[in-house]
């Protein structure tokens, strides 16, 4: 029998049948086996281990992959390119040419990325000193009572309590994320800018983000005649993730008073803290308000030194779209054409070219944070699929193969790439509910 075309309506896979990557399906059900090859309309063929020949699916029928290799440690490139599909190429800026922009990659090595197809460069977003990965020391971590318990590398809750963790100091500005899983209907809240040893009571300036049914809700909790202010909503409830988990970080610049909130890697919002003082202790404290065997699981926990004004002018408009435009770290826009890389006094600098002056600005690329290209751009055709990379990018899914050690893509807008299956850690759906079905009725 060669390969055949997968019917969800007539399989039923049962969840964790063997070691691989796992293949995710719409209707719930799952594959386990090695991913082999990926044609230009989106379909997968999988080596099964419930089968004896490779099974083809459909895109349609495609919710998430996630790829068994142990991906490597993530590189702190400095920079990302985000093209005018949205997928995000993490990397460092090499020289930018009149045509292409050089960059480097950890996952593809040097690529040259063609002006027309890029929107836009974030500079200086390198995150700083890794303060926490993992859990560290098991004997950190306080626990007042059995409610939570260290299993694998995780914190797992059996009933209502915290458990927490003290650092010798948080910087200015840090970057908290974990994974966050719930067993039945999550009441969870974290802590942070906070004393483990108070747990969740008592009088304290701290911040903390808190999911329920209702979804996020993100507080400043201060010692003053009123102890909490309510900093932002995010009405994302359980209900909105099918796997009942969800990715979390929270980028905290305490000087600027500014807080934002990501959920499975998209920016949700920005949250100032109108208050005058910015909490000082440097803890974080999980807490459940639930019960059950695994009420809720805490993995991937990273804690990190941030550098805030890379992420400040995100949200800025480009401004005039037929023209060049540079963004620096205080907010100062500069309007025209983007010319090139250079070193001036051994600093890599951008020339810039405003039409307001006679010769061009030399603006060190270190003051740089955002970067909007103008010009007729290419055209692109999107895919409902992208791969999630282990540096923290995203790429539009199209044809290609795959080996144990490489993924041979043929990118819409890169062209052919070689990238490390290591650094490919998943490959998701962007509009799941809006994807008709390719079934035909006749089909058994």
């Amino acid at each position: 029998m060669g390969r055949r075309l997968l019917i969800i309506a007539t399989l039923g896979v049962a969840a964790g049948i063997g070691h691989g990557d796992e293949l995710k399906l719409t209707d719930g059900g799952r594959l386990t086996g090695t991913v082999v090859s990926m044609k230009a309309d989106g379909s997968l063929t999988i080596e099964a281990d419930v089968a004896l020949d490779a099974i083809e699916v459909r895109p349609g029928r495609i919710r998430r992959v996630d790829f068994s290799n142990e991906a490597p440690a993530p590189l702190d490139h400095d920079a990302r390119v985000q093209l005018i599909n949205g997928d995000m190429v993490p990397c460092d800026l090499l020289s930018i040419g009149d045509k292409e922009i050089a960059v480097r990659t950890a996952f593809a090595g040097d690529l040259s990325i063609a002006r027309d197809v890029i929107d836009r460069m974030q500079l200086g977003i390198r995150p700083h000193r890794v303060i926490l990965s993992g859990l560290g020391d098991e004997a950190g971590w306080l626990t007042p009572s059995d409610q939570w318990s260290i299993q694998d590398d995780q914190l797992v809750s059996s009933g209502t309590g915290f458990v927490g963790r003290a650092f010798d100091e948080l910087p200015p500005a840090f970057s908290l994320s974990f994974d966050l899983k719930w067993e039945q209907r999550p009441a969870f809240k974290v802590f942070f800018c906070s004393d483990p040893g108070k747990g969740s009571g008592g009088e304290l300036d701290r911040y903390y983000l808190q999911f329920n049914t209702a979804g996020f809700e993100l507080k400043r909790q201060s010692t003053g005649k009123t102890s909490y202010h309510p900093l932002g909503v995010v009405n994302r409830g359980p209900e909105d993730f099918r796997e009942r988990e969800v990715s979390i970080e929270l980028r905290v610049d305490r000087p600027a008073r500014m807080l934002y909130l990501y959920l499975d890697g998209e920016l949700e919002g920005r949250f100032p803290d109108q208050l005058d003082e910015m909490p000082e202790a440097s803890g974080i404290v999980f807490e459940s308000g639930t019960k059950g065997e695994r009420a809720h699981v805490v993995s991937n926990l990273e804690l990190r030194q941030w550098n805030a004004s890379g992420d400040r002018h995100k949200g800025e408009d480009r401004g005039d779209e037929k023209a060049d435009a540079v963004i620096d770290h205080d907010g100062q826009r500069f309007g025209g054409k983007l010319l090139e890389t250079a070193v001036r006094d051994g600093r890599p600098v951008v020339l810039f070219q405003s039409p307001h002056l006679a010769n061009a600005l030399e603006i060190p690329v270190n003051r740089i944070s955002t970067i909007f290209l103008a010009g007729n751009k290419a055209e692109s055709k999107g895919s409902p699929l992208f791969f999630g990379l282990a540096a923290g990018g995203r790429l539009s899914a199209a044809s290609g193969r795959f080996d144990d050690r490489t993924l041979f893509l043929e990118h819409e807008l890169l062209g052919p790439l070689e990238i490390q299956r290591p650094a490919v850690t998943s490959l998701d759906r962007r509009e799941l509910a809006e994807e008709p079905s390719t079934d035909s009725p006749d089909e058994p």
